[in-house]
């Protein structure tokens, strides 16, 4: 390991032989500087999530036997070490750290921010704290605050990122550099998870525990080296190593021995904080004193491996976590290979379900797959089969044929399976955020059953009973809140336009840990369900959420039972609308705005015109966006076809009181601009038979140009066929001379030409009903005299007399070219 190390191509900071030496010198005095065991010092470095790194930890910390373990993590979630150690307690959990910035000390706007601390059964973390636990001595968490980390990192750091579902544990400071790349590179490995895997999991298991530390002290001493003081100060990290030394530093006063688990990239780091080396010059922002109590909270909640896996979003540790867990407990059993006994048994595990897929995976393919796992790990210089040995094994294995869709199903499965399907469970006598305890105190009160995980439902009548309401609008903050605990299975459901009839709906829940995860994260925006849903409804309309989406807020609104809210929503919409300049957002934004118009007095929204007077806006002002749509592109066109549709319609309605003139003269002169795109143009020409139904001749006059065109302009009849059946579709019913003359249009063409129609001309006629088309089946056979179902019933020719028939035609051609060529 040492010596593929000392190989990797560095940076000019450390070029050279003499910079190799240089490294090579320096890893060992850090080594020296970190495992002092006698001076009552062990700084221990991990990769999070690496089950490896904890059987090395678990060694040093029974042979050690310290007077306190310390551990990387914000040090406000001591008080929920009990829980973590609890025998109730069963990973993978999280720790879930939020933080209001009231203060305005992070950004120039008050801001909330979340991120998640996971354990999983083999995080170094946790089995440092357990392993204390078996030894009686203290343990504790050592880091800065997850709010004074915020305010001490800059602009563009990790953890202030918008939009994501941060990680507080984060080794990208590990894998992301230049000389790791090179290494990968040189070495032939896809890249760093596998060189990992490769040196450090399968390579470093059977190691003595001191060099396996001075192997991973070298590998992070050049990930540091390789690492700009600009990027470490605006991720807060020299901040954070600072306070991890003043920690250790007060244990250590206190004549306690030490050992202290924290990141590999952060050993350097906090020994030159605790005196070990020559300080830097370096000015690092200054801490809060102190924080609002109410805008700081840390909770622990259930987590799952499915989120704990990077390769689902999750960005720190190791991937593949159901692969990693099955290692860890094979080397807990005594196992001498984990490797290879984990990787055969999700091969054979892998085959088993591909086999109920129907896969085609056979018992001597899987003796195939270890073969090859067993030849790849030795072509690789590895002693065991590893998880990328497993992947190549059912990719040469399993995948029969060219990979695609229906062959790579063994991959999906795989992919599946490596990340796993366990979630935690928390101790009942675990704090919990009182959004939660809001949610439990709601389902007893309205009788929604959360003790069991079977599905419920029920059916509620919204719009007679008050009760009944006030459920309904709980389960759509649930919904809004995206915790995934219910879902409505009939009921009007104004956003899609559907259900606009009923007055009953019907709701299914089921409650599953997920549940708890989900709300625990949204404890952020509020103490109760109700609070959370309106503060996230807020921040979405503060975030300029446009035209489309602030008619979308206002529909959620109503659904809540938020009057207050929808009123201040509408407010903001008219701006919006105002500066909206996609047509697709606004015919979005009309078709909701006519949903609410329709429904308010039913849901409970106090008499506005204000409604009214916005439809009105938004229609108007899409009849004067009509012309600039007339040349969509091709990839467009579905989306204008749809909005266009949308807008008709809801002109045809009278409850809405809009001028319908408007549209047809607007729609008239979309027809007349340049460069018209054919499935516009039949959907604008439906439009106008719609409103006058003179305009059939206009239509086949319009549809014969097409055909009776260019080439090009033949096969762009097939996308005019799509948008005249998307608005007029009837037309094809009501006038049998339309449909007549379409048929004699189409015999014109020629037959290659044709063939080259057909895929758009069968979308043309998805718009239709299976009874449509029965219908419109049976008026095409009656033109040629045939009964309903006559022309599918056409026997074939057969192929033998048909390539007779051929020679025979080939035959008489060249006897009578002979003839004539004699006589001439």
């Amino acid at each position: 390991m040492g010596e593929v190390l000392r190989g990797a191509q560095m940076d000019p900071v450390s070029a050279g032989a003499d910079g190799a030496q240089e490294l090579l010198r320096e890893s060992a005095e850090l080594f020296e500087k970190a495992y002092r065991p006698e001076d009552g010092l062990v700084c221990w470095p991990v990769r999070h999530h690496s089950p490896v790194c904890s059987i090395h930890l678990a060694k040093v910390i029974r042979e050690y036997r310290p007077d306190i373990v310390l551990v990387e993590g914000p040090e406000e979630a001591n008080t929920y070490i009990p829980v973590l150690l609890h025998e109730e307690t069963k990973p993978p959990l999280a720790f879930y750290y939020s933080y209001h910035d009231s203060g305005k000390y992070i950004a120039e706007e008050a801001g909330e921010y979340r991120c998640y601390y996971p354990f999983l059964e083999y995080s170094p973390e946790l089995v440092a704290l357990r392993e204390a636990a078996a030894l009686g001595v203290e343990s504790g968490f050592m880091d800065l605050s997850y709010a004074q980390i915020l305010i001490g990192s800059a602009e563009g750091a990790r953890l202030l990122r918008k939009g994501e579902k941060e990680s507080y544990n984060d080794d990208y400071l590990l894998s992301e550099n230049t000389a790791i790349q090179e290494l990968c590179r040189k070495k032939g490995l896809r890249g760093f998870h596998e060189f990992w895997e490769k040196y450090f999991e399968i390579g470093g298991l059977h190691r003595d525990t001191k060099d396996f530390m001075r192997d991973l002290l070298f590998y992070c001493l050049l990930s540091r080296k390789n690492t700009s003081r600009e990027e470490l100060l605006r991720d807060g990290c020299l901040l954070r190593e600072r306070f991890m030394a003043g920690r250790i530093a007060e244990q250590r006063k206190q004549g306690k021995r030490v050992l202290a688990v924290m990141g590999g990239f952060h050993v350097r780091g906090v020994l030159a904080f605790l005196g070990e080396y020559e300080p830097e010059e370096t000015k690092l922002p200054a801490l809060r004193k102190s924080l609002p109590e109410k805008d700081c909270a840390v909770y622990v909640m259930p987590y799952s491996e499915e989120q704990a896996d990077q390769l689902n979003g999750y960005a720190s540790g190791m991937p593949h976590p159901a692969y990693y867990h099955r290692v860890w407990e094979a080397a807990q059993a005594g196992s001498e290979t984990p490797f290879t006994e984990s990787s055969i048994d999700f091969l054979i595990r892998c085959g088993k379900a591909a086999r109920q897929k129907d896969a085609g995976i056979s018992t001597f393919d899987e003796i195939c797959g270890v073969q090859m796992m067993e030849g790849l790990s030795a072509l690789r210089g590895k002693p065991e089969c590893g998880v990328f040995e497993l992947s190549d094994g059912v990719l040469s294995c399993f995948v029969k044929g060219e990979r695609d869709i229906s062959s790579e199903i063994p991959l999906l499965l795989l992919k599946r399976q490596l990340s796993g399907r366990r979630t935690g469970s928390l101790w009942s006598g675990a704090p919990i955020p009182p959004i939660l305890q809001d949610f439990q105190q709601k389902c007893k009160d309205y009788q929604i059953k959360i003790n069991t995980t079977v599905k419920s439902e029920r059916t509620l009548d919204i719009f007679t009973t008050k009760r009944h309401r006030e459920i309904s609008c709980f389960l759509h903050q649930l919904i809004f809140l995206e915790t995934g605990f219910a879902v409505m299975l009939k009921g009007p459901q104004l956003a899609k336009g559907t259900g606009k009839n009923l007055i009953r709906e019907t709701w299914q829940w089921q409650y599953l840990p997920a549940v708890t995860a989900e709300l625990i994260d949204k404890s952020v925006y509020g103490g109760t369900v109700e609070e959370a849903a309106k503060s996230w409804l807020k921040r979405r309309m503060e975030e300029n959420a446009g035209s489309e989406e602030g008619s979308r807020l206002c529909i959620h609104s109503m659904e809540m039972g938020m009057p207050d809210l929808f009123f201040q929503i509408l407010a903001k919409l008219r701006e919006w609308i105002s500066e909206e300049t996609s047509f697709d957002a606004m015919a979005a934004c009309l078709f909701n705005l006519s949903q609410v118009e329709e429904r308010q007095e039913m849901y409970r929204i106090p008499e506005n015109t204000a409604v009214s007077d916005m439809v009105r806006g938004a229609y108007e002002k899409l009849i004067l966006m009509l012309p600039g749509i007339a040349s969509c592109r091709e990839e467009e066109q579905e989306k204008r076809l749809k909005s266009l549709r949308s807008l008709y319609r809801i002109a045809q309605k009278t409850d809405h009181g809009l001028d319908s003139q408007m549209l047809y003269e607007g729609v008239r002169l979309m027809l007349q601009q340049p460069d018209l795109n054919p499935a516009i143009h039949g959907a604008g020409l439906g439009i106008l038979y719609g409103f006058d139904r003179d305009a059939e001749q206009e239509i086949l006059f319009t549809l014969g140009g097409y055909l009776r065109g260019t080439h090009e302009k033949m096969l762009a009849a097939a996308s005019f066929f799509r948008g005249l059946f998307d608005t007029a579709k009837d037309l094809v019913f009501v006038n049998p001379a339309f449909l007549e003359a379409m048929d004699g249009m189409l015999r014109q063409i020629g037959e290659p030409e044709f063939l080259e129609m057909i895929p758009n001309l069968r979308l043309a006629f998805c718009y239709f009903t299976p009874s449509e088309i029965d219908s419109l089946g049976g008026r095409i056979a009656s033109l040629y005299g045939k009964k309903d179902g006559e022309l599918l019933a056409e026997q074939a020719a057969d192929p033998y007399l048909f390539a007779l028939g051929e020679r025979i035609e080939a035959w008489a051609e060249e006897s009578l070219r002979q003839e004539t060529g004699e006589a001439g």
